[in-house]
């Protein structure tokens, strides 16, 4: 999974394609498949995008924290999705997990 450089802002995590900054894929191909859950498992949101944002829900920093689901989709890409887990803090949210299955 080329996905990295997790950085959450206020209310968005900004993310990187590393293939498509250095030339290996093409970003008009390409869509990201997001599912965001509870520490409970409870799905908050699901989708897919364009973007490499990812809006993060104010009702969300109610949980401890969330799990974000990121898994990119182009031809001829066989990944598994990255794991990033946010913890609210203050007004914004940090990153305090990776997992990766690839």
């Amino acid at each position: 999974n080329p996905l990295d450089r997790f950085e959450p802002r206020s209310a968005e995590l900004r993310f990187a394609d590393l293939a498509i900054l250095h030339g290996y894929a093409d970003a008009s191909r390409t869509r990201y498949q997001y599912a965001v859950h509870s520490p409970q498992d409870e799905l908050l949101a699901e989708g897919t995008s364009s973007r490499t944002i990812l809006s993060l829900e104010p009702s969300w920093n109610r949980f401890d924290y969330v799990v974000v689901s990121l898994l990119p989709q182009r031809p001829n890409l066989d990944a598994k999705p990255i794991l990033v887990y946010l913890r609210p803090c203050e007004e914004s949210w940090t990153t305090i997990g990776l997992r990766r299955f690839d």
